[in-house]
């Protein structure tokens, strides 16, 4: 049980959906890009996904430039400086922001919607250098954050539920109901994207993620409630828990997952056509996959 409740505790500060679910939202979004890039991202699929969760290990480095990751991960939109829905008190504009608010606040409440745009920058000059590698690495990074706006515990302050007496509801939510349903999810979640369908105003698409995602939150906390009854003990190991969350969140479930992997996808064209849509480097095919066959052969 304390090793379950340090598990918990550290996922839920990570603000963060679980690993499984970052790779799978990067690994959705590679199957959405559409032609003519959409054979770079089919080649380098697994390592764009495998560099989905980078982030998150820079926030847990000792690296003196990532000391500020973890403001990076989310967005406390309800903070009740912002003021009341549609939270009008706050600026989109970074600096705007700061110049009312602080930079103490957005260390304190996060600076997800910020980070994602910003860092459409770095996956644009990833595509201008045409290095598959750095383009990878960009783009896995940019996938982490572009998803996070998608998991509601990241946009409120009751990022874990303990506000409301439900401790853990989001890493029982993005963590392990992902982890027990993985395959339903892996089926289900099926974006696609068209040539052309970029993010013509990424703070517009950002904050309205963000706003979808706090209404979501009151959703979600519900139906970890009614999940709850009755129950004790462990619910990390509750079937039942999870038998009933699935049936009330699954849904909502696929829907996060598609629609992350959907944004990710629209932000990295985003910055392929930034960039000037350079040819994107490819490995040539082999000698026997560029040879016509015959017959049966």
């Amino acid at each position: 049980m304390a090793a379950f409740g340090a598990f918990l505790l550290a996922a839920g500060a990570a603000h963060g959906w679980g690993h499984e679910a970052h790779r799978l939202i990067a690994q959705k979004a590679c199957e959405a890009m559409p032609e003519p890039v959409r054979a770079f991202f089919i080649e380098n699929q697994d390592k764009i996904v495998q560099h989905a969760i980078d982030p998150y290990l820079w926030r847990e480095s000792d690296d003196p430039k990532h000391q500020n990751e973890h403001a990076n991960h989310y967005f406390d939109i309800d903070y009740e400086g912002f003021g009341p829905y549609p939270f009008n008190e706050l600026p989109r504009d970074y600096e705007a922001a700061v110049e009312k608010f602080g930079e103490e606040t957005f260390d304190k409440y996060g600076r997800l919607p910020w980070r994602i745009v910003s860092y459409l920058d770095v996956v644009t000059e990833a595509f201008r250098s045409e290095d598959s590698e750095r383009i990878a690495a960009a783009l896995g990074a940019h996938a982490f954050y572009a998803a996070k706006p998608y998991q509601p515990y990241h946009c409120v302050m009751n990022f874990n539920g303990r506000k409301t007496g439900q401790p853990h509801a989001d890493a029982l939510w993005e963590w392990n109901l992902v982890q027990r349903y993985e395959a339903q999810l892996k089926a289900a979640a099926a974006p696609k994207i068209e040539a052309g369908q970029t993010v013509e105003k990424p703070y517009d698409a950002v904050f309205e993620a963000v706003m979808d995602s706090y209404a979501l939150h009151f959703l979600l906390l519900n139906h970890d409630r009614r999940a709850r009854s009755g129950l004790t003990g462990n619910l990390e190991k509750n079937d039942e828990y999870f038998r009933r969350l699935w049936i009330m969140s699954g849904e909502t479930l696929e829907s996060q997952i598609s629609k992350a992997a959907e944004t990710a996808a629209r932000f990295w064209l985003t910055a392929w056509e930034r960039a000037g849509k350079p040819d994107l480097p490819i490995a040539a095919p082999t000698e026997e996959e560029a040879s016509p066959r015959r017959g049966n052969e």
